[in-house]
């Protein structure tokens, strides 16, 4: 074994011993352990929103809603229900479409009334979906 040879394998031997507690005090503390931020996930779309009775909800975006889409629905699968119709919903940052579903309505005779986009001055306002 040459003289370097044994320099290296002294010099990590000495590496691997643990320190003394003098050399601890001067030794330099462990970085911090990397922080992980986790982006949060975009929400699917939600149900079709719905005016509670007393409660407003109002949905605002500058982003113009994309044509609506048609959907083929069917029979209902249980008597009495209805078809909602699907529409464009805003989730924060897109537009993202909501498909229809069956729904019972709450009381005899009443009627879906559609969500809309309405246009107010630069900007468009999402008027919720609701039972008449």
């Amino acid at each position: 074994m040459n003289t370097l040879s044994r320099s290296v394998s002294l010099t990590l031997g000495l590496m691997m011993l643990p320190l003394t507690a003098s050399a601890q005090r001067y030794a330099r503390p462990a970085p911090p352990p990397p922080v992980v931020v986790a982006q949060p996930m975009m929400p699917p779309a939600m149900p079709a929103p719905m005016a509670q009775p007393g409660q407003t909800t109002t949905v605002y975006t500058t982003t113009a809603p994309p044509r609506g889409r048609v959907e083929r629905h069917g029979r209902p699968p249980v008597a009495g229900q209805n078809w909602i119709p699907g529409f464009w919903s805003w989730n924060g940052s897109q537009h993202v479409w909501t498909p229809g579903r069956w729904e019972a309505p709450p009381r005899p005779r009443a009627r879906w009334v559609e969500p809309r986009w309405v246009r107010r001055g630069g900007r468009w306002e999402m008027q919720p979906g609701r039972w008449r």
